[in-house]
C-alpha cells in the first residue's frame, strides 16, 4: 500500500512529516517511530504487513532534525519534544480512529522513544501496548569510550553541534535491501554532540524508572543476537523487570541490530504480529 502523506505543526512551529497506511476496516492504531538517523519511509514495509495481517491504522511518523521534517540534520533538541509530539499525534490519530486499541512500535532510538513514551503517556497505549526492535535502552559495551560522560558534558557545552560520532551503516547479517536509493538521500549518519548526549541522559533516566519495576504496560521485544550496537542484556533485564503478564522478548539468532531490515525480516514481524494479534483477541 502507498501511504498518503501529512504535516503536522508542532508547538515548536516545526513541520513533522507524517505516511498514514491504512485498511478499509480498520481494527487497532499504530505510531511507528524510526531510529537515530533514519525516517518514516524506512518502515513502509513493517506498516503495510501491520495493515494487511492486523487490519491496523499506521502512522509512520519523521521525527524533527529526519526524513522530510524541518529541523537541523539529526539534532535531537529534546526526547521531551518528541514525546510531546507523539502525544498529541497519538491524540489526533485516535480522534480520526476513535475507539481502537492503541500501539506504539519502534527501533532502536525509536525503541527507547516507544517504551519511554508509553510510561510518559499511557494514554497512547490505551487498550494496546508497545513493539519494538533492538531497542537502545543502553549502548553496546563496545560503543563505550573512556571518560565518555564528561566528554559529552562537557562537549555538549562547547561545541554542541559538532559530529560525536557516526552511525554504522552496515548493522545487518544479510540485508534486504529494500531502500537502497532512499537511504543515499535521506539517511544521516552523523551525530551531533547535543544529540549524543541527551540520548546518553535519556537512556539513564528512564533506566531508574524500569529498574524499579515501574512500567506495566504490555510489550514484545525482538532483538538480533549479535547486536553490537544496543545492549542485548539490557533488553532482556528490562523485560524481566516488566510487570504486566503480557510481555515477551525473542532474541533472533546470528542477527545484528537491525533485524527489520535484514532479508528475514518476514519471519521476524511475523513473531510480533501473533503478539500483536493476542492482544487484540
Amino acid at each position: 500500500m502507498k501511504p498518503t502523506t501529512q504535516t503536522f505543526t508542532s508547538t515548536r512551529g516545526s513541520k513533522i512529516e507524517v505516511l498514514e497506511f491504512t485498511p478499509d476496516d480498520p481494527k487497532a492504531t499504530v505510531l511507528v517511530i524510526h531510529g537515530l538517523g533514519e525516517y518514516a519511509e524506512r518502515y513502509s514495509h513493517i506498516s503495510n504487513t501491520l495493515v494487511d495481517e492486523l487490519g491496523m491504522v499506521a502512522w509512520n511518523i519523521s521525527l524533527e532534525g529526519y526524513g522530510r521534517s524541518d529541523g537541523r540534520r539529526g539534532y535531537v533538541p529534546s526526547f521531551e519534544g518528541y514525546y510531546e509530539d507523539l502525544s498529541t499525534l497519538s491524540k489526533l490519530l485516535n480522534d480520526k480512529h476513535p475507539n481502537l486499541p492503541r500501539f506504539v512500535a519502534g527501533h532502536s532510538m525509536g525503541g527507547l522513544i516507544s517504551l519511554e513514551l508509553a510510561y510518559r503517556h499511557p494514554e497512547t497505549i490505551e487498550g494496546g501496548g508497545v513493539h519494538v526492535s533492538g531497542p537502545c535502552l543502553a549502548f553496546h559495551p563496545s560503543q563505550h569510550v573512556r571518560g565518555q560522560n564528561v566528554l559529552l558534558s562537557v562537549g555538549n557545552k562547547l561545541l554542541p553541534k559538532v559530529t560525536a560520532a557516526k552511525v554504522d551503516p552496515v548493522q545487518t547479517l544479510r540485508p534486504a535491501n529494500m531502500y537502497t536509493e532512499q537511504d543515499a538521500e535521506m539517511l544521516n549518519l552523523k551525530v551531533p554532540l547535543h544529540t549524543a548526549r541527551v540520548f546518553d541522559v535519556q537512556m539513564k533516566r528512564f533506566a531508574a524508572e524500569w529498574r524499579a519495576g515501574k512500567v506495566g504496560y504490555p510489550f514484545f521485544i525482538v532483538m538480533g543476537e549479535n547486536d553490537g550496537t544496543c545492549d542485548l542484556q539490557t533488553a532482556k533485564d528490562f523485560c524481566a523487570a516488566g510487570t504486566n503478564e503480557n510481555k515477551g522478548m525473542d532474541v533472533i539468532a546470528e542477527r545484528k541490530h537491525e533485524v527489520w531490515q535484514e532479508d528475514n525480516w518476514k519471519e521476524t514481524i511475523q513473531l510480533g504480529v501473533d503478539w500483536l494479534r493476542k492482544m487484540l483477541e
